[in-house]
């Protein structure tokens, strides 16, 4: 199993409305999330730094497959407004694991 870690900045001004946005996630984009092989994910925040969180078999496949998506895309789309264009994005750049406890 493969879990993912990587950043994300959001404009201050959009917090609320990226948690307003998250407790009424679409169950399609959730489904095709399992579907392209997530495991497990979640979102962290503190301010406007968002620490995002997946567990998958394949990243890279899993990756490729939700980009696919028409689902995904909208999504995508649909949260592009909130995030800070000058921090860069990091999905293609996720953290090195040092240490599992398992």
């Amino acid at each position: 199993m493969e879990r993912i870690v990587y950043m994300a900045r959001l404009c201050p001004e959009k917090v609320e409305g990226y948690r307003k946005a998250h407790q009424e996630v679409w169950p399609e984009l959730i489904s095709e999330a399992t579907k392209s092989g997530v495991k497990n994910h979640g979102c962290f925040l503190r301010g406007c730094d968002l620490v995002i969180y997946l567990e998958t078999e394949n990243y890279e496949q899993t990756l490729a497959d939700l980009n696919a998506k028409a689902v995904v895309k909208k999504w995508d789309a649909s949260m592009s407004e909130f995030f800070d264009p000058g921090f860069p994005s990091q999905e293609s750049e996720p953290w090195d694991e040092v240490f599992p406890m398992d």
